[in-house]
């Protein structure tokens, strides 16, 4: 015969003195040797698995983890107290399979959204492996060659594009070159490319020699058009240069200009004569000027022709591009073989919580206090005797946590097995039922199931969430509840002898505990859970008040009369001061 405990107990009693409880003593060795056998592995010859009871360990530990002596895979695999109480929470789960699936569903949510988008991108990020190591060179001009078009995509610190702070970089380095019509035109296999010098028509060829800077020109704004010695030769030679050469076009442009131009008909002449897109003169702009009359002149004197070009048409500066820097930053700004590939990187942005290309798994935390099923199924393991407790009864207990973590480790061990086989993708280890009592939302019994020190027993405070130990219960055997459901029940620290409060005193907090936990055993049971120790019910009240709900008068003066009623003594005030009838408050103590 082995004693045992239920989910609530009775708490130690200090007039006995410290002894242990008959339901903590570790079961005889040849007990605990017969029970552990028949968890087992047993291999028949040809070596199939045989079933055999189950471990309830198993899911939460790594595979061959040896129980520590004490320990609580010891408990539930040679105890056969926690097993039953393991049994307990499996049968739990099993009645409440589909409960627990549809609240597993709800917490996964858009889940299976969120998996078809990491399985697509997963997808796209192998296949552009694959051709990045089979297509794109390890040269970084060449890379550059290579990765060109995408150059208008990629943004910058300074909010443009790359493309757009390369173009105009050097004369002939524009955007036109590093687009994808540059690459189709400079394929292989075209005259353009098959007469050319060997490699010259390569793609990064191109672009190292669109990146030089051409030799220094003569700069119109260093011709001296103010110098005594011949400025009509100055200006002769000025445009001849402009115009490459041309000796026609010069002497009609100097025959339109005479002998002293004006600085406006000068400027004029010039602008006609610069190079157009196609890099000679522009006819249209030569034609306008030579037909011209009317050109206005700067406030400006000749003499300061230099200062004045500098500061209204600047030479525009060659900046090379360092095309090794450039093609290693772009390939490592899309390198798909890198750790944090930039498509996963936008698509993982769409999905909080998910942080890697990995099969999307959840840990779940189900808000179902398994009390109920207990209560309702089975409710001689929710308190062992409780149908002995007389009528009108009031009896402190305790919880037992040994009993409770066993049991939510069964009911894990069953429901993790029944969401994988429904599909639910869970984290290895994961124990998605925590919760027992009827806690605040967020508060939870135990620990996860996979982070117990495995040399902790069962009941051990490391165990449990936040390191909860035993606590304190009071349990009534009335019809009270059932007829005044809103009673407040709570603890109130005692003072003296178990000296009662006065009516009218306020009970408030440190004083005070409120319960955080309730339920009920049958029908006329009601039990309230505490934060305190069950040892403090020795110096607690058991405190029933009626709500404050409303307002009630006598139709006789009342037998006590709060503070003395005002004056005076015949005004309708007085009257429902002095029939004011108070809240009905009960103390009970000490319960042990």
């Amino acid at each position: 015969m082995l004693a045992t405990a239920g989910a609530l107990r009775l708490p130690p009693d200090p007039a006995l003195g410290a002894g242990p409880d008959p339901a903590d003593v570790p079961p005889p060795v040849a007990v605990a040797t017969e029970v552990s056998a028949l968890t087992g592995r047993i291999v028949t010859p040809d070596g199939r698995g045989v079933v055999t009871a189950p471990r309830y360990d198993e899911p939460f530990t790594p595979a061959g983890t040896p129980p520590a002596e004490g320990g609580w895979i010891e408990g539930l695999r040679a105890d056969p107290r926690s097993r039953g109480a393991a049994g307990l929470g499996a049968w739990n789960a099993i009645e409440w399979q589909d409960r627990i699936s549809d609240a597993a569903a709800a917490k996964a949510g858009d889940l299976t959204i969120a998996a078809d988008r990491i399985r697509h991108v997963a997808l796209g990020v192998e296949a552009s492996r694959s051709l990045w190591r089979r297509r794109v060179p390890t040269d970084p001009v060449q890379r550059l060659a290579v990765l060109s078009p995408v150059l208008g995509r990629l943004p910058t610190t300074t909010g443009s594009t790359v493309l757009a702070q390369l173009g105009g970089r050097t004369p002939q380095l524009g955007a036109a070159l590093l687009s994808s019509a540059a690459r189709r035109a400079l394929r292989p296999g075209p005259a353009r490319t098959a007469l050319a010098n060997k490699g010259a028509g390569r793609v990064d060829a191109v672009l190292v020699a669109a990146n030089g800077c051409p030799e220094d020109a003569d700069d119109p704004a260093d011709i001296d058009l103010d110098r005594g010695d011949d400025p009509q030769r100055a200006r002769k030679e000025a445009i001849y240069a402009a115009t490459g050469g041309d000796d026609e076009l010069t002497g009609r442009i100097m025959d339109a200009l005479g002998d002293d131009p004006a600085v406006g008909r000068l400027i004029a002449a010039f602008a006609a004569i610069a190079p157009g897109q196609d890099g000679g003169p522009d006819q249209e702009a030569i034609e306008a000027f030579l037909n011209g009359r009317e050109f206005p002149d700067p406030d400006v004197p000749l003499g300061r022709w230099r200062d004045w070009m500098r500061e209204f048409a600047p030479p525009q500066p060659c900046r090379p591009v360092d095309l090794v820097g450039l093609g290693g930053m772009v390939a490592d700004a899309v390198d798909p073989t890198g750790s944090r590939p930039p498509a996963a990187v936008r698509v993982l942005a769409t999905l909080p919580g998910i942080t890697s290309l990995r099969p999307v798994e959840i840990e779940p935390e189900l808000d179902l206090p398994l009390w109920s099923f207990l209560s309702g199924r089975s409710p001689d393991w929710m308190l062992p005797g409780a149908g002995d407790l007389a009528e009108h009864s009031v009896v402190g207990l305790s919880t037992n946590p040994a009993f409770v973590q066993a049991l939510l480790a069964g009911a894990n061990h069953q429901t993790t097995a029944e969401l994988r086989w429904r599909n639910i993708p869970l984290v290895t280890g994961s124990s998605p039922l925590r919760k027992f009592w009827q806690r605040p939302s967020g508060e939870l019994d135990i620990a996860p199931i996979r982070g117990w020190p495995v040399a902790a027993p069962l009941g051990s405070p490391l165990l449990a969430d936040g390191g909860r130990g035993a606590e304190a219960v009071v349990a009534f055997r009335t019809s009270l509840f059932r007829r005044y459901p809103a009673t407040v029940v709570y603890l109130y620290l005692a003072t003296g002898d178990f000296d009662p409060p006065a009516d009218k005193q306020v009970l408030a907090t440190p004083a005070r505990k409120d319960p955080t936990f309730t339920g009920t055993i049958g029908d006329d049971i009601t039990f309230f859970g505490f934060a305190v120790p069950p040892e403090d019910l020795a110096t607690h009240w058991v405190v029933l008040e009626e709500p404050p709900a409303g307002y009630r008068f006598f139709t006789k003066p009342a037998a006590a009369v709060p503070v003395p009623p005002p004056a005076p003594q015949d005004t309708a005030a007085n009257f429902a001061y002095t029939r004011f009838a108070l809240p009905v408050r009960v103390l009970i103590g000490p319960l042990l």
